[in-house]
């Protein structure tokens, strides 16, 4: 459900106009890192005679969909390009969308994990927060020290640490966040302290853009990160089961991949659609954009893990 909820989020932020507006300034200042924490959550651990299976698994599990991804992005670009703008095939950079970071970043990270983990034993806790620190002073290295750009590899030199330190993360409270107390009165008073703190600590800050590694001032992204998935997490333990968010957490990835096509496509069509019938604000845009989309996107990756699994890496039907 948490996984489920992060994702929606990210369809809400890309249904918005702007990056700047209040709601997507918070979103953007905690959801990526909350899907970095949860995946370490569920880490494995790892030796040399069974490393080569797991980053097999993985970079069937994440890179397969990425190569997806990067056809639905060239579509998406291409397409408006040459037909209303009667741009050239040839002009079109084919090989940019790979370079889009979340799943390749994902994969970088969870297989620097499976490699320390047959070094480090990642049960003592000691050593989990001895890697942290490393992580960290890694992060102070390139983030500061180094003037690296933003180049089509060159910019998971600084996602790819700041990415692991909230896997790490994940697997140093992996407890915490797997353990559920009902009626906890003081967990619902942090809660609304949480969410209260979040938004002002976000508007304090500048919008964050993580795909750019420009988190404003780096301290207080990490104070919203923080605060962002404790609620999320703990919201989400206080809630029934929500079949929706539990669908759409399962299809995470897959959602992912199709949301920019459909998010891109539906918000065209809704502007016009407005325009036409003098309805149009930001608001009424974003918030029909969203509903739109995310009922596709749940239809679409439905569908197409069922009949196409092997688009994603999986073996079986879903």
């Amino acid at each position: 459900m948490a996984r489920g909820l992060a994702m929606t989020l990210v369809v809400v932020g890309h249904s918005c106009s702007s990056n700047t507006g209040d709601l997507n300034r918070m979103i953007l200042s905690f959801h990526m890192p909350l899907f970095f924490l949860l995946s370490g959550i569920f880490a494995k651990e790892y030796t040399w005679h069974t490393i080569l299976g797991g980053v097999k698994n993985k970079a069937r599990r994440i890179l397969i969909p990425q190569l997806l991804l990067a056809v639905l992005v060239n579509i998406m670009v291409a397409v408006p390009a040459v037909v209303l703008r009667g741009a050239s095939l040839e002009d079109h950079h084919w090989l940019y969308a790979l370079g889009y970071w979340f799943l390749p970043t994902l994969f970088l990270t969870s297989v620097i994990h499976m490699i320390l983990t047959c070094f480090i034993n990642m049960r003592k806790r000691a050593n989990l927060i001895i890697v942290l620190l490393a992580t960290a002073i890694v992060i102070w290295i390139v983030l500061c020290v180094f003037d690296i750009s933003n180049g089509f590899f060159s910019q998971f030199l600084k996602l790819v640490p700041v990415a692991y330190a909230f896997y790490l993360l994940g697997v140093i409270f992996k407890e915490q966040c797997m353990e559920v107390k009902s009626g906890d009165k003081l967990v619902g008073i942090l809660l609304l302290v949480s969410v209260i703190a979040l938004f002002v600590v976000s508007q304090w800050n500048k919008p964050v853009l993580m795909a750019l590694s420009d988190y404003g001032f780096f301290p207080l992204f990490v104070v919203t990160s923080l605060l962002g998935t404790f609620v999320v997490i703990e919201t989400m333990k206080c809630m029934k089961k929500i079949d929706f968010l539990v669908e759409i957490g399962r299809m995470s990835i897959a959602v992912y991949v199709w949301n920019f096509i459909v998010v891109v496509f539906t918000k065209g069509i809704v502007l016009r659609v407005l325009h036409l019938t003098g309805l149009y604000t930001s608001g009424v845009l974003a918030a029909i954009t969203f509903v739109i989309s995310i009922l596709l996107l749940f239809f679409i990756s439905k569908l197409t893990l069922k009949y196409t699994p092997c688009v994603y890496g999986v073996e079986k039907k879903y």
